[in-house]
């Protein structure tokens, strides 16, 4: 597809900017390791469906009743601190993309669902936040990507036209979500989120192996 003009575009972090996926794939193993437990070989396959309430009533009631909700939660969340805040990197061709795209004039920002903390952590230590206009989470909007509401709010905030703006994602449900609203969007490879051609077709405007691919 041919862009007439590219004004904005609206990424999303995990698995598009960040190579994290692997780290939201292995955090159920990784938490009972952090809480001292021993997991399951399909500890990720059982919490997967359970949301965060869910997931603490499990370890309790399965494995530590001694184990409170809010230390659970709290062990998570030093889990993923220390991964973004010390150990994530970009994905390849990212930061070569953002210079190139800031040096255009495009403005970009950043809708993710993603906590605001663990965000803002990576980007500074990656120096990139300096390349977005903002972020916005799925937190702040009060739904998931299942609906269009954090690339609609995403999209008013950064004032570009919509036919001149992409969104930039990897994950299945989020494309599904902004095909269907009339969004433009560029599918991105990641391996835990592999997309089936029909999906590529379907979901996106364009696939990108990496963010190099990416050519209007």
């Amino acid at each position: 597809m041919m862009l007439k003009k590219f004004s904005g575009a609206i990424f999303d972090m995990d698995g598009t900017l960040l190579d994290s996926m692997w780290l939201w794939r292995h955090s159920g193993s990784l938490l009972f390791k952090q809480l001292g437990l021993t997991p399951p070989a399909d500890i990720q396959e059982i919490l997967a469906p359970m949301d965060l309430p869910e997931m603490t009533k499990f370890i309790r009631d399965t494995y530590d009743s001694s184990l409170t909700h809010e230390k659970i939660i709290h062990e998570l969340d030093q889990l993923l601190f220390t991964e973004y805040s010390e150990h994530l990197s970009l994905k390849p061709g990212v930061l070569e993309k953002l210079q190139e795209f800031h040096h255009r004039g495009i403005k970009m920002c950043i809708a993710t669902a993603t906590d605001l903390v663990h965000v803002n952590v990576a980007l500074h230590r990656l120096k990139i936040d300096h390349y977005f206009q903002f972020i916005i989470t799925s937190t702040e909007i009060g739904n998931s990507k299942r609906e269009p509401h954090i690339f609609r709010e995403a999209l008013r905030r950064l004032g570009t036209p919509k036919d001149e703006t992409v969104i930039f994602e990897d994950a299945r449900y989020a494309l599904k979500t902004a095909k269907a609203d009339h969004f433009l969007v560029a599918a991105v490879y990641d391996k835990y989120a592999a997309l089936t051609p029909e999906e590529i077709h379907e979901y996106s405007d364009w696939y990108l192996q990496t963010l190099t691919d990416w050519k209007e």
